[in-house]
C-alpha cells in the first residue's frame, strides 16, 4: 500500500501496467506534470500548456455545475 502512494508522485514514463493506463485517464496528472515542469525545468510551455488546458476545462465544468445547482436550489 505504501509503495502505491509514492507512485502518484512519479513521472508516468517510469510507470508500467495498469497504473500507467490509469494515470493517462486522470486529468489531475496533467496539472501535476505542469507544476513539476515549472519547478524542475522552468517555463517550458509545451509541457505546461496541457496542464493549463485541463485546469481551465475542469474550472469551467465545476463553475457551470455550481451555477446550475445554485439556481436549482434557489428557484
Amino acid at each position: 500500500m505504501t509503495q502505491n502512494i509514492w507512485l502518484m508522485f512519479m513521472p508516468s514514463v517510469f510507470l508500467t501496467g495498469w497504473f500507467k493506463w490509469a494515470v493517462t485517464l486522470n486529468p489531475v496528472d496533467y496539472v501535476l506534470v505542469a507544476v513539476r515542469t515549472i519547478i524542475i525545468d522552468g517555463w517550458e510551455w509545451e509541457s505546461i500548456l496541457p496542464g493549463l488546458w485541463v485546469l481551465s476545462a475542469i474550472t469551467l465544468i465545476m463553475l457551470t455545475a455550481a451555477t446550475w445547482t445554485y439556481r436549482q436550489a434557489t428557484a
